[in-house]
């Protein structure tokens, strides 16, 4: 294949890819309380000039994700005038890093025809594709997988730059998902293993500047984290030792196995199959045991990245089985990574029109697909929908301020904060008669017959508008609504 074709051909299969991540975006783009949490971040950094360390408070009481994605999101926030469109320039982008990433790592690992299915079967699953949509600052951990692929690699060859990757992979992990932390060890113990006969002749060749070297680069890539930590009396720190010492009263013994394998399962079928029907998630540990065997039987040479992979996947289940803390899908996002690399080991040695044709299946089934996920009845369009209108009443009736009140279920009292203040609507604390208030319901049918109106999953009722209402409270600092979920100045 010439390279100008070859480069056509990636280009398409690209933005292939991209239209499946943007195709009807604001009807299919998820929009809850970590949108809006990130949104009134950047709204702090590029309105406010606030320089930070860090942004959301984790799951983990005072332990914080760093502040890389908020910044990139101000980016994209920026050209979009501070609109949450401005979102999808961010995601695109590290989609599109993402695709050409694995192209790349699988075919200089495994093989041209490896790299090119891979890339394929990655830009055409809708799954991934959904999830590469979901802005949030956990996203790039598919991108973050795909190069600890290469980074163990290189590290087992014993390639320089394999030990420079692990050092900034190693850094990143703080801005983008403390989960993970258990991959870290996995190529060292590769290492290890691979090098078991010779090790300490290894480790005597090791230049001490090449050591410090590395050393000097995980510092200053985790700086961010160590400056935060001195300022705050290594808070973080002390935090998450706390947090491995407190039971959330979870599953306990062959119930916890059962919970951990059920939710590992239930993530990998959704990036994969994008479903979550039936019950048999939680036996796919059979069909990667049966997977590996088929590899090896093909080529025995393929031992060292098969122990490689199931090292990382044992690692990240072991972890959520030792943890205390409730176990969640998140987690486990990684593997989709490892699936992939699994799968493309299992078919790339094919004949090619039969890669071809299950490929081309796959791709039918995945595309077939995009107009049933692309509209979403609480998604971005419908909230705006919903903003747009309370605006539009608050011109008419000459309301300076208002307030919200939800009917819906807990949890779901979330989400329109950033587009309030976006649209230029002044939004107070919901008191009594003080204020007009709106009410939100969601859904709908829990006040049907007393509903303004309908906005997708939304209701709206509006306030009554004959009240006396206290328009210089307005910009009272005690009227402010109560400071987001997350949220630290």
């Amino acid at each position: 294949m010439k390279n100008n074709s070859k480069y056509i051909i990636l280009g398409l299969i690209v933005l292939g890819g991209l239209i499946l991540r943007v195709y009807g975006w604001d009807k299919a783009f998820m929009w809850g309380h970590d949108h809006d949490l990130y949104s009134w971040i950047v709204k702090d950094i590029v309105v406010n000039h606030h320089q930070r360390l860090v942004g959301q408070v984790t799951s983990v009481d005072g332990v914080f994700i760093g502040s890389f994605y908020y910044y990139l999101m101000a980016l994209g926030y920026l050209v979009s005038g501070m609109e949450p469109w401005g979102a999808i320039i961010i995601t695109s982008f590290i989609s599109l890093v993402t695709m050409v990433s694995v192209w790349w790592i699988l075919k200089t690992t495994i093989s041209s025809k490896a790299g090119w299915i891979g890339l394929v079967l990655w830009a055409s699953s809708l799954g991934v594709a959904i999830y590469e949509k979901w802005s949030v600052p956990t996203q790039p951990v598919l991108l973050w997988t795909i190069w600890f692929w290469w980074v163990s690699k290189n590290i087992i060859e014993n390639n320089k730059w394999g030990w420079i990757g692990y050092a900034i992979l190693s850094g990143f992990i703080w801005q983008i998902h403390i989960g993970l932390l258990p991959l870290l060890p996995v190529p060292l113990l590769t290492w290890i293993w691979v090098y078991r006969k010779s090790f300490w002749k290894l480790i005597a060749k090791l230049k001490l500047k090449t050591v410090v070297g590395i050393i000097g680069l995980t510092l200053l890539v985790n700086l961010p984290f160590i400056m935060f930590e001195l300022k705050t009396n290594f808070s973080q720190s002390k935090n998450m030792l706390a947090a491995t010492k407190i039971d959330k009263g979870g599953p306990k013994g062959w119930q916890k196995v059962d919970k951990v394998l059920s939710t590992s399962g239930k993530e990998i079928q959704q990036r994969w199959l994008v479903t979550t029907d039936g019950n048999y998630s939680k036996y796919w540990p059979i069909l990667w045991l049966a997977a590996s065997i088929a590899v090896y039987k093909k080529n025995k040479k393929e031992k060292e990245d098969l122990i490689l992979m199931s090292l990382a996947v044992v690692s990240l289940l072991a972890a959520q089985f030792l943890s205390k803390r409730v176990v969640s899908e998140y987690y486990f996002t990684a593997m989709a990574g490892f699936v992939l690399i699994m799968i493309v080991k299992l078919i790339y040695r094919l004949p090619k029109y039969v890669v071809g044709g299950l490929i081309l299946v796959y791709g039918v089934v995945n595309f077939s697909g995009v107009k049933e996920k692309s509209d979403i009845s609480d998604s971005l369009y419908y909230r705006q929908k919903v903003v747009e209108y309370i605006k539009h009443d608050m011109e008419l009736k000459k309301y300076k301020c208002m307030g919200i009140n939800f009917i819906t279920t807990p949890g779901n009292n979330v989400g329109y904060r950033y587009l309030f203040w976006v649209k230029g609507v002044k939004q107070v604390k919901p008191i009594g008669e003080k204020f007009p208030i709106y009410n939100i319901i969601n859904p709908w049918l829990i006040t049907e017959s007393e509903n303004d109106i309908r906005i997708g999953r939304f209701g709206v009722i509006k306030p009554k508008s004959n009240l006396d209402y206290d328009w210089e409270s307005c910009g009272k600092t005690e009227f402010e609504p109560d400071t987001m979920l997350g949220y630290v100045d």
